[in-house]
């Protein structure tokens, strides 16, 4: 799920992997002002930010003294109504590109 009411940003995904899934949630703004947070041992260093009409998530994480790097880009496409995550994930031990595409929903809250 993601909220965004700028510059309030909330993102909050599950992984599911086999008979497991991991919960993750973070809340940010789009200034660019940086968030430390802690997940499972991993320490997150994650800023968001607007490059021209995407908006960027760009994190550094940090396990055992082991470092990577995720950058995820949002945007919309289809006039709005198609949303875009593209993904890039680089470690010394892994390295991933991911591009998810929705149908954009929009909730109207009152």
């Amino acid at each position: 799920m993601i909220e965004h009411r700028e510059p309030y940003f909330y993102l909050e995904r599950t992984h599911v992997f086999g008979e497991s899934s991991d919960t993750f949630a973070i809340a940010l703004t789009t200034d660019g002002e940086l968030v430390v947070c802690n997940h499972r041992g991993i320490e997150m260093r994650a800023h968001l930010y607007w490059e021209g009409e995407t908006l960027v998530c760009d994190s550094l994480l940090v396990r055992e003294g082991e470092r990577a790097t995720n950058v995820v880009r949002y945007g919309f496409a289809d006039k709005g109504q198609t949303f875009i995550a593209e993904e890039q994930f680089r470690s010394g031990e892994h390295n991933h590109e991911n591009k998810w595409v929705f149908d954009r929903r929009l909730q109207i809250l009152s």
